[in-house]
């Protein structure tokens, strides 16, 4: 699993190339894009015969179901603050 938090002005190298590139790994299953000025997090998942399934995220009271590793998070705490 990759988890990226990205910025407005890496997004476009983050969806792009970097995403391209992540795809061709093997053993990944799992590419988590988390926006850092909204909420927003895009997980592409491995799926069958090497398809990848995109979850786009946009509330912050769904949950982030990362089925690879057994684990639920819920958007809300990714973006909490202290």
């Amino acid at each position: 699993m990759i988890i990226e938090v990205f910025r407005p002005h890496t997004e476009h190298y983050d969806r792009g190339i970097k995403l391209r590139y992540c795809r061709t790994i093997e053993s990944l299953r799992d590419y988590i894009l988390i926006a850092q000025d909204q909420i927003r997090v895009e997980q592409y998942a491995r799926g069958e015969a090497n398809t990848w399934n995109l979850r786009d995220y946009q509330d912050a009271s769904e949950k982030l179901q990362i089925e690879s590793i057994g684990v639920s998070v819920p958007i809300a705490r990714l973006y909490e603050t202290s």
